[in-house]
């Protein structure tokens, strides 16, 4: 079953991906779901014109988003931290949903909201196979509390807007003071692997979506297992 959010950041198949999915994002009806007024859902991208992400923000007729890190001249993975926590200081719904711009798109929004309160958690991040930024220690506890072949965490997530807030301030703070768990495989800043360490902190106020009920990654190996691209 695919999850309310898709996720593509690489592989052979990416560009098939994207293009069956666009064509079946556009086959379904414009603006018959809910605008989810309780939900902010923001991306971000400083390459100008409109991404993918706010296409499917349009698309839906969601009535809170915004794109996000448009000044950043030169992008770092800061760049998805400081600029959400000056909208999230701003922003007054209960819920936020941020997404990457490149690589992620609504595909479908039924029951979005649903789907998280039964993890009951303050934030719900998004699967990867992938053990990525490399690290031991958050590897072996990923393994230890989730099950399935997407046990790692992913920087794409949903959750309470004011944990959203805490955590990516506490993000910022351990970034700029550079610790070496902050950082990754060039040895700069990496939100991913800096987010990985809070969720193993805060677990289970923090959560991965491991079952996929939200966030779908498609990639080689689940094109492989899952037979996605003749179904499409």
């Amino acid at each position: 079953m695919i999850g309310n959010i898709i996720h593509c950041p690489h592989g052979p198949h990416r560009n098939a991906c994207w293009e069956s999915f666009k064509k079946l994002a556009n086959s379904l009806p414009q603006k018959e779901h809910s605008p989810f007024p309780e939900i902010t859902f923001i991306t971000y991208n400083n390459r100008g014109g409109q991404c993918l992400a706010e296409n499917s923000f349009i698309h839906f007729g969601f009535k809170n988003w915004m794109v996000l890190s448009k000044d950043c001249q030169k992008w770092t993975w800061m760049c998805k931290i400081t600029p959400a926590i000056d909208f999230l200081k701003k922003c007054n719904t209960q819920y936020v949903c941020a997404i990457d711009g490149d690589d992620c798109v609504v595909y479908d929004p039924t029951k979005l909201l649903d789907k998280y309160k039964k993890y009951n958690c303050d934030m719900l991040f998004g699967n990867t196979p992938v053990d990525y930024p490399p690290d031991p220690e958050c590897r072996s506890f990923e393994r230890s509390v989730y099950t399935g072949i997407k046990p790692h965490l992913n920087a794409t997530y949903i959750g309470k807007t004011k944990t959203i807030l805490e955590i990516l301030i506490e993000v910022e703070k351990l970034g700029n003071e550079g610790w070496e768990w902050t950082k990754g495989e060039e040895r700069t800043f990496h939100d991913q692997r800096t987010l990985r360490h809070l969720h193993k902190k805060y677990y289970p106020r923090l959560m991965v979506d491991y079952q996929q009920n939200i966030f779908t990654r498609i990639d080689e190996i689940f094109l492989r297992y899952k037979n996605l691209i003749p179904l499409l």
